[in-house]
């Protein structure tokens, strides 16, 4: 039990901006491995319970670990290292957290739910509460390049973007946005309020796509919510056009969000080419690279020769770096934990609704192949928010 709340903790102090406050310079890789060696030794320890509580994720997760280690040596990239602990910890910590807590009774089985709930709400709030502070000072606690690419004081303010506790703003939008979806099918109190808050963070880190599928999901979870009569989703539908008034010229005057209406949608837009570029390099491909992968230089020069500066798609990153062999046993480890009926109590309406809005925002960066902390997160709200009251029930 001990040993599942200092990997929770773990999780959360080893990200970038809390690291480099403390401790700046240090190496921020060290904190993902010690991560991944913790969690490796806790389930070797603890190897009779895992197996017999959940057998096939892992003997899953130990071929992929040693999968990855292969892959290491055989390239000789220790880098791999850390695309497999960004992809595989997140699982491992919540296989970790599910064993510890079927051995508990009901009354402690709940008082650990909420002590993960609290874990994960509390780095939310502090996540926006750094945004937002960046955003009001217009200084980034981490230091990034091409924040201030021009002296234009308009163009400052509107290309400027919060980095938050992860530093970097599409990791932390994802891992914001996350929260945000289980909040609105929870029963938290002032779940809205704080529903807000990430809404205005995801402004502060200048997330267009994050922004409108947020957006979205929320009309969607008023259209959809049974508790919500028939007159009170047309109030909301009416009494949000204003509301949306009032955060256009919020845009428009570059306090929040510029970017997205500086720049919309447009296909002209860099980011939005790399998007669709990243499918180029595919066309390079033999086979025998689908499915090993390839060298992280030949990446480089792949990226090099299509004009692409990163990566924006995790799932491309992941085929191009360890190949199908790794790629197609982690996407079924990956949806067999989401949908087993042992690991997620949640009913089919809830799991496609925060199934589907976290994973349209995560295909459209490389968060989960750069960062652990997004998908740990989707998979501890999913063990600690469901103990609530399904809020589409009548």
């Amino acid at each position: 039990m001990k040993m599942s709340k200092l990997l929770l903790l773990l999780l959360f102090v080893g990200t970038p901006n809390l690291i480099l406050t403390v401790v700046p310079g240090v190496p921020i890789h060290i904190f993902v491995y010690v991560q991944i060696f913790f969690s490796i030794v806790y389930m070797i320890y603890n190897w009779g319970k895992f197996t017999k509580k959940c057998m096939f994720p892992t003997i899953l997760i130990s071929s992929l670990v040693i999968y990855t280690v292969f892959q290491v040596m055989y390239i000789n990239e220790s880098g791999r290292a850390g695309l497999g602990s960004y992809t595989l910890f997140p699982l491992m910590i919540f296989f970790i957290v599910y064993v510890n807590y079927i051995r508990l009774d009901s009354k402690k089985g709940t008082k650990y739910k909420i002590f993960v709930q609290n874990i994960v709400l509390s780095f939310y709030l502090l996540d926006c509460i750094i945004a937002i502070t960046e955003r009001v000072l217009r200084y980034n606690f981490i230091q990034m390049e091409s924040i201030f690419e021009n002296d234009n004081m308009y163009f400052e303010l509107l290309t400027f973007r919060s980095a938050g506790i992860l530093g970097q703003q599409l990791q932390d939008s994802l891992f914001v946005a996350t929260v945000m979806l289980f909040l609105l099918i929870s029963n938290i109190r002032y779940k809205y309020v704080l529903w807000l808050i990430g809404f205005i963070a995801i402004l502060c880190f200048n997330s267009r796509f994050a922004t409108v599928i947020s957006v979205c999901y929320f009309f969607l979870h008023i259209l959809i919510n049974k508790n919500i009569s028939y007159k009170k989703k047309s109030l909301i539908v009416i009494s949000s056009i204003p509301v949306a008034l009032v955060f256009y010229n919020v845009m428009a005057s570059g306090v929040l969000g510029g970017r997205f209406l500086d720049r919309g949608f447009d296909s002209s837009d860099f980011s939005i080419d790399t998007r669709f570029a990243i499918f180029n390099l595919f066309v390079r491909l033999n086979l025998s690279d689908f499915i090993i992968g390839i060298s992280q230089n030949a990446i480089n020069r792949l990226l090099f020769i299509n004009n692409i500066r990163i990566a924006e798609n995790c799932w491309i990153v992941m085929i191009l770096k360890y190949g199908l062999c790794y790629t197609i046993p982690y996407l079924i480890l990956l949806f067999y934990s989401i949908f087993n009926k042992h690991f997620n109590n949640w009913r089919i309406s809830y799991t496609l609704f925060f199934t589907s809005g976290f994973f349209i925002i995560a295909s459209s960066n490389n968060s989960l192949v750069v960062s652990q902390v997004p998908l740990a997160v989707f998979f501890l709200c999913i063990f600690s928010f469901n103990n609530l009251k399904n809020v589409y029930d009548t």
